[in-house]
């Protein structure tokens, strides 16, 4: 079974937090943001080749693609696991392949976080899609381009 390494999230943003009069600090849409991209940011599979993202998406959400080297079943088992063990509970869990080729979805929560983790390929390569937005969104497209 494929390990997981930590992901470690370097963000370009600073806060944006200003103060108020009443020393109070005025929230930002990147903050609300970073306040689900932990979850989603720490589940990047081993033989990751390469990373794209953070990104943010609809509904106050984020992306990250991640390009994995290996089979996509055994990629994306390993990712069900991984998520699993890092608190998601799965709401959906939807997978397939053959012929050298496969790919799944899985639905899940983390607390209020929703998310949508995506993968497929063909071969020894393997395209993963992780979305996170902060409660359920009515579009729950997560894909490699879908902003």
């Amino acid at each position: 079974m494929q390990q997981f390494a930590e992901f470690e999230h370097r963000d370009e943003h600073e806060s944006n937090g200003f103060p108020d009069d009443h020393g109070l600090s005025v929230t930002s849409y990147d903050d609300r943001r970073r306040r689900h991209e932990p979850e989603i940011a720490d589940t990047t599979p081993a033989n990751t080749a390469r990373t794209d993202g953070p990104d943010s998406i609809h509904d106050n959400g984020i992306h990250l693609h991640f390009l994995v080297n290996g089979s996509p079943t055994d990629v994306m088992s390993a990712y069900k696991t991984a998520i699993q063990g890092k608190s998601w509970s799965l709401i959906v869990d939807s997978s397939s392949g053959g012929g050298g080729g496969g790919g799944a979805t899985y639905t899940a929560s983390n607390g209020n976080t929703f998310g949508v983790f995506t993968g497929g390929g063909y071969g020894g390569m393997t395209d993963v899609d992780a979305c996170a937005w902060p409660s359920q969104p009515a579009n729950t497209d997560c894909g490699h381009g879908n902003g």
